[in-house]
């Protein structure tokens, strides 16, 4: 069983706030890399696919890196970050 923790992601370039289920086992870029295609996919492509995408947290500040995995990070049900 795989564990997820749902979290909104606010998208201020398209003014869109999402509420999805990140699994906590999963590395912060490979999360990014979905989130992207997710996106892209909703907006028709409006949204571009691009590898310099980052996902932060709304109140910190805090820039996650991608090497490090969501169970490692500070993420958790309830969190919101900014996709950017």
């Amino acid at each position: 069983m795989e564990y997820k923790v749902l979290v909104t992601i606010l998208v201020p370039e398209i003014e869109k706030t999402y509420e999805v289920y990140l699994p906590i086992n999963r590395a912060i870029g490979d999360v990014c890399r979905l989130i992207n295609k997710m996106i892209n996919e909703d907006t028709n492509g409006l949204y571009p696919i691009s590898d310099t995408v980052a996902l932060c947290n709304k109140f910190s500040s805090e820039v996650y890196p991608y090497e490090k995995l969501i169970r490692d990070t500070n993420i958790r049900n309830g969190s919101q970050l900014v996709f950017f």
